[in-house]
C-alpha cells in the first residue's frame, strides 16, 4: 500500500485501501488521517467517508462518524450502507424514531438488504412496534433463509 502511494500519491483509491489495512492493525489515528487524505484528494469520495465513519465509530467519536456518514450520502445520494450505519450510531445513541428512518431509507435504496432490514425490525421491536417488526423479520428471512448475522444486532457495513 505505502509503495503504491509512493508511486503515485494522489491516488485517493490507495490512501483509503491504506486506512482500512490500518484501521483493522488498531491503528485509528493512522485510518482516520489516510481515510481523510483520500477525501483531500477527492471530495466526493462516498467509500472514503462511509471508511472514515466507520474508524471515527471504532474510535468512539460517534458524532463525528454520523457526520462523515452524512458525507458520504451527501457525496452518493443512493448509498444505502451509509443510511444504515446512521442507523446503527441513532440506534446506539437511543435515537429510535430517527434509527428507524435511516434504516427504511437503506432499504428504500436496495429493498434486498437484509441486514438494515433487520436492524429496522430490532428498532421497531424496541419501540414496541410488534407488527413492524415481524414484518420486517418475514422479510429477512424471505431475503436471506441461512440467517448467519441473525444472532448479532446493529453491525455497520
Amino acid at each position: 500500500m505505502r509503495q503504491e502511494i509512493r508511486l503515485r500519491p494522489n491516488t485517493p483509491a490507495s490512501y483509503n485501501n491504506l486506512g482500512s489495512v490500518l484501521q483493522q492493525q488498531g491503528r485509528l489515528a493512522d485510518a482516520i488521517a489516510a481515510h481523510r487524505r483520500a477525501i483531500e484528494l477527492n471530495p466526493n469520495y462516498a467509500e472514503a467517508f462511509l471508511a472514515l465513519g466507520n474508524a471515527l465509530r471504532q474510535q468512539g467519536d460517534l458524532e463525528r462518524a454520523v457526520g462523515s456518514y452524512r458525507s458520504a450520502i451527501a457525496a452518493r445520494r443512493d448509498y444505502p450502507e451509509a443510511h444504515n450505519n446512521i442507523g446503527v450510531l441513532l440506534q446506539m445513541q437511543g435515537r429510535l424514531d430517527q434509527a428507524a428512518t435511516a434504516y427504511r431509507e437503506a432499504v428504500a435504496l436496495r429493498p434486498t438488504y437484509a441486514e438494515a432490514e433487520f436492524n429496522l425490525g430490532i428498532v421497531l421491536h424496541q419501540q414496541h412496534e410488534l407488527d413492524g417488526a415481524e414484518a420486517a423479520y418475514r422479510r429477512v428471512i424471505s431475503l436471506n433463509p441461512a440467517l448467519p448475522w441473525f444472532t448479532t444486532i446493529w453491525e455497520p457495513c
